[in-house]
């Protein structure tokens, strides 16, 4: 039953999301109708201007239903007999519902219909600069109390013992991100619509969002006895320059969507790298479709791919679909992968098991949490205790400031919409007093720009609500570990591994393949660790190490060498590393050195 319920809410909220499109509004509104258990559907919103029923959702004439809707306004339902059907009119606010036929049940629609009359008024009356400020305003009001839900059911999950309970939590927090994930569609097709969509191309690592992606998917496929398969078919690039938030995105759309409709067998992602492409596919084992019904699937299906589509098409792709009634369905797309910097094989992590994440340790640090919401501030208090931070709290801005002016702290996270003084003016007043403490910027919009305008104010990073648990516990151990590395490494694809693995950990990282050019990265500015190969191609290491310890006297220097502890003998007396590291150096031990705390 929970499953039916949910499956319903995510099929209204996908058709909600679609009356922006003029040309599918009669679809839209038919499928609606049958939603509720009526024939058709009319909605209709009063102009604030001249107090006149305009025609929404249905885009019909109002002249024949005035009598009707005024009445109906009136007294909240009215209903009348229109040729061979009943016509029963439902007033909510300045709107009001009409369906026409069958036995209908207009619950549904009538919760939500302030918010899409809201929608549709501001549609036909306002211009692109005010509309975008209303989306801005309705994604913050929605994002900021399922921030609240998902938060506490996280901590009761991790408090729960029973089987049944933790069972019936389970279910809330999937069904949770199902919709969070509905509500994101719905507000970025918005936005594309408005041209408003902004992408953040930049250099991240390829098999982390996969084995990340498949995390996340294995639990659904599992709820119906499908196989999740996840496949390299070729060498892949170790790191791709796109947007990352937005390729997982898409693939999680379509897996969703093929988990969805698929009744038994597998769903599978395949990737492959060829002629300087990245190619995705997902397919499954469904029904598929005949070649009737294949050409409408990208309009009418659901909302996941109608954004898939529209994004595929910004990151400089194509949705392509393929399928056949009886063998299944493959959506595929391919994105430009020029310029990658390594390649790695197949990785065994994404067809085993997926292990557990061990969160990072946040014992010695302290926080100071700003949010006006008293319930946000409990469940960010609730994880980052649980990962050993101290914590404070406190729901306003100048509260903050005073506290500060008083007592230092490791990170501050800063709600960046509070009521007064908001959190850009917060961030920007910290930085004009000479304060350099981290800033963790949470924001519940997510709209254009707001990443560039938290690090304006002052801000050093960037979340967006509902915020993760281990997500808010890994910025914070990040920033207040933050560390400028530069890599001394005459291999280049050697340093470009190290590399990643650092930024990988929210290091900054330089690179230098000579002691000439680390001399010269070094004589602006000191890095806080300097991670150094032994056999470079102009300069003995030891000789560097030398003169390291005169220039950067405060700089913490690793050797990262293939040589074994018995051959690290120094030629000058007194002279040694910080650390020492064998190639090629783990994960964990490069942790442990970086941060021996």
């Amino acid at each position: 039953m929970i499953g039916k319920a949910a499956e319903m809410t995510k099929r209204f909220s996908a058709l909600l999301g679609q009356f922006g499109e003029p040309n599918r509004r009669e679809l839209v509104s038919n499928q609606l109708a049958q939603c509720l258990g009526a024939e058709q559907l009319l909605i209709f919103v009063r102009d604030p201007g001249s107090g006149e029923w305009r025609p929404g959702l249905g885009f019909k004439d109002s002249r024949p239903w005035k009598k009707l809707v005024e009445k109906a306004a009136l007294q909240e339902r009215a209903e009348v007999q229109h040729h061979d059907q009943v016509a029963r009119a439902f007033a909510q606010g300045e709107a009001v519902l009409v369906l026409l036929g069958g036995q209908p049940k207009p619950q549904p629609l009538l919760d939500t219909l302030p918010l899409l009359a809201t929608l549709l008024r501001h549609e036909l009356n306002t211009d692109p600069e005010e509309r975008s400020d209303f989306l801005g305003y309705a994604n913050h009001e929605i994002r900021t109390p399922m921030a609240a839900m998902i938060g506490y059911v996280d901590i009761l999950l991790r408090q729960t013992e029973d089987p049944d309970d933790r069972h019936y939590l389970e279910i809330i927090q999937r069904n949770g991100q199902l919709l969070l994930e509905t509500i994101n569609d719905l507000f970025d097709l918005s936005r594309v619509r408005m041209n408003q969509l902004h992408l953040e191309k930049e250099p991240f690592e390829l098999t982390p969002l996969i084995a990340d992606i498949r995390a996340q998917m294995d639990p659904l496929a599992q709820e119906k006895g499908l196989s999740l398969q996840v496949f390299f078919d070729t060498l892949v690039p170790r790191s791709l320059n796109s947007d990352r938030s937005r390729l997982r995105q898409i693939l999680v759309n379509l897996l969703s969507n093929a988990i969805k409709y698929t009744q038994r067998g597998w769903v599978r992602l395949r990737i492959r790298w060829e002629d300087d492409e990245l190619e995705f596919s997902v397919a499954d084992s469904g029904v598929g479709l005949d070649a009737e019904a294949l050409p409408k699937l990208l309009q009418t299906q659901s909302i996941g791919l109608t954004i898939s589509h529209q994004l595929v098409g910004l990151l400089g792709g194509k949705l392509e679909v393929s399928s056949e009634s009886g063998k299944g369905t493959c959506f595929r797309f391919s994105l430009d992968a020029k310029g990658t910097d390594q390649i790695e094989g197949n990785i065994e992590l994404l067809t085993a098991p997926m292990q557990n994440y061990q969160l990072p340790d946040l014992r010695g640090l302290t926080v100071l949490l700003v949010d006006d919401r008293e319930d946000i501030r409990e469940i960010g208090r609730s994880y980052l205790e649980d990962a050993g931070a101290t914590v404070y709290t406190t729901g306003a801005g100048q509260t903050a400031l005073d506290f500060l002016k008083k007592k230092m702290v490791s990170v501050v996270v800063l709600d960046m919409q509070m009521p007064g003084m908001d959190g850009y003016a917060t961030a920007r007043a910290l930085r004009q007093q000479g304060l350099t403490i981290p800033i963790l910027a949470l924001t519940a919009s997510a709209m254009k720009g707001d990443r560039s305008s938290c690090l304006e104010a002052g801000c050093n990073s960037y979340l967006s609500k509902p915020v993760d648990r281990s997500a808010l516990i890994g910025q914070v151990w990040t920033l207040a570990y933050s560390l400028q590395v530069l890599v001394v490494e005459d291999s280049p694809l050697a340093a470009h591994a190290i590399k990643s693995m650092l930024e990988s950990m929210g290091c900054t990282v330089q690179m230098a393949h000579s002691g000439a050019e680390t001399r010269a990265k070094v004589e602006g500015r000191c890095p806080t660790v300097i991670l150094m190969d032994l056999g470079l191609p102009d300069e003995d290491g030891w000789n560097l190490l030398k003169w390291l310890r005169h220039q950067c006297p405060d700089s913490r220097v690793l050797a990262h060498t293939g040589r074994r502890p018995d051959e690290m003998v120094s030629p000058h007396l007194g002279l040694a590393f910080d650390g020492y590291l064998q190639k090629p150096a783990a994960r964990k031990s490069l942790l442990q050195s970086l941060f021996p705390r």
